[in-house]
């Protein structure tokens, strides 16, 4: 600023920590806050212009809830709702965004002989894809328009009678979690680490449809669907996976799809769609007739 040199874009690390200082002693404390990227986004906004240092452009390029590459909560579905909620929370509020990391295999060493070790890719060493692959796969789905959004879920259109609505139910972190190590948490018990298991029922009515039948297509990943970790779990957390395995593992980590038909009535349509704990789903509409 003092040389008169404005950057084209301001680039910064989100991560879910404070910064503390304790004896001359810098640390990192997990933040309780639920909305951290987005409210210290706010943060970081109001300190540029009071220095009247604004960009043209604010990039956030590596952001996630842990440093912890041991933490199996990245291995869930914790965090696929959680990408897809902070992706709604920083919608039109800042250019880009870039999850930190793509896929497990930066991340192997000694303790990375099993399936899954807790790292932040959206990608298993073995190339199947995590809950967070699918929340950016769900978000790849969404249609160029803007609808509009609410707390749990976003309304995109192609203006040709076709709509996308991606929507999750992420649980906020417990005080268990923040008493337990990140690299320590128990992969048996992850559902001991949130404020609560409540499913979440979202109302949600379309206006100004052209009239006709509509097909409705709902993708979902949960915990009884398409969670690598949770079929892991089913199989004990064996170690000793085949070839054939790891197939079956990429052929079963896939979204439940249903399909269904509504009429519109008075040019409005009305859906109801029930998530369970930490679940993530997209639902593509489409005029058939």
């Amino acid at each position: 600023k003092a040389r008169n040199i404005k950057p084209d874009f301001i680039s910064v690390y989100s991560y879910s920590y404070l910064l503390l200082q304790q004896d001359g002693v810098y640390f990192g404390k997990r933040s309780l806050d639920n909305s951290f990227v987005k409210n210290q986004l706010e943060l970081f906004k109001d300190v540029l212009k009071a220095e009247d240092f604004m960009a043209d452009e604010l990039h956030i390029t590596e952001w996630n809830f842990t440093l912890s590459v041991r933490n199996y909560l990245n291995d869930s579905c914790f965090s696929g709702a959680y990408i897809i909620k902070n992706v709604l929370d920083l919608y039109g509020k800042v250019d880009d965004i870039a999850h930190f990391v793509a896929t497990d295999r930066t991340q192997q060493y000694y303790d990375s002989n099993e399936l899954l070790f807790g790292g932040t890719g959206i990608l298993s060493k073995d190339g199947i894809l995590k809950p967070s692959g699918f929340a950016f796969d769900f978000l790849s789905r969404l249609y160029p328009y803007y609808i509009g959004q609410g707390e749990n879920y976003l309304i995109s259109t192609d203006q040709h009678d076709s709509y996308g609505i991606i929507c999750h139910n992420q649980k906020a972190l417990g005080y268990n979690y923040y008493f337990t190590k990140e690299d320590e948490l128990e992969k048996e018990h992850l559902w001991r680490y949130f404020e609560n298991r409540d499913e979440l029922e979202l109302n949600l009515t379309l206006t100004d449809m052209s009239e006709g039948t509509y097909q409705i297509k709902v993708y979902r990943i949960n915990e009884k669907n398409g969670s690598v970790f949770s079929i892991w779990s089913e199989m004990e957390y064996e170690k000793q996976l085949s070839r054939n395995d790891i197939k079956y593992f990429r052929r079963a980590c896939e979204p439940k799809l249903t399909i269904q038909k509504i009429k519109t009535e008075d040019r409005k349509m009305n859906l109801n769609i029930q998530l369970i704990a930490n679940e993530i789903a997209f639902i593509r509409i489409r005029k058939i007739s």
